[in-house]
């Protein structure tokens, strides 16, 4: 009869052990996929643009690097490939640029060219 006991109570515990290890074993799958999902929603989620002004440094196929003024530290862009910019851009023409901070790096999203806008305006004051 003891033998008979403890076999009910060993298949009642594996029972019970079974039924509510299932869930357990969902539970952290559930909390995987949760915590994925903002993860995945932050790197899709679009990073806020700025913009500053200045005066061209230097300019490669890979990187702008940016006078914005006297007394001020020069600021270096990343040029991406879907980064919008003049044909023409050449060091010492002045700009503004629209950018966005992405793993430590300002990525440039547009660049537009102030130095026709400029010329006219110092023609202006010559005359």
């Amino acid at each position: 009869m003891n033998r008979r006991m403890i076999g009910l109570a060993a298949a009642s515990l594996l029972v019970s052990s079974a039924v509510f290890a299932a869930p357990q074993q969902k539970a952290p799958a559930k909390a995987a996929t949760t915590q994925s999902a903002p993860a995945k929603a932050t790197e899709h989620k679009a990073q806020p643009t700025h913009t500053t002004k200045g005066t061209v440094s230097s300019i490669n196929t890979t990187q702008l690097t940016l006078s914005p003024g006297k007394g001020k530290k020069e600021l270096t862009f990343m040029l991406g490939s879907d980064a919008q910019k003049p044909a023409n851009l050449a060091a010492g023409d002045k700009v503004t640029v629209h950018y966005r901070v992405e793993n430590n790096q300002n990525m440039v999203t547009s660049i537009q060219q102030q130095g026709s806008k400029s010329a006219g305006n110092t023609a202006k004051k010559r005359t």
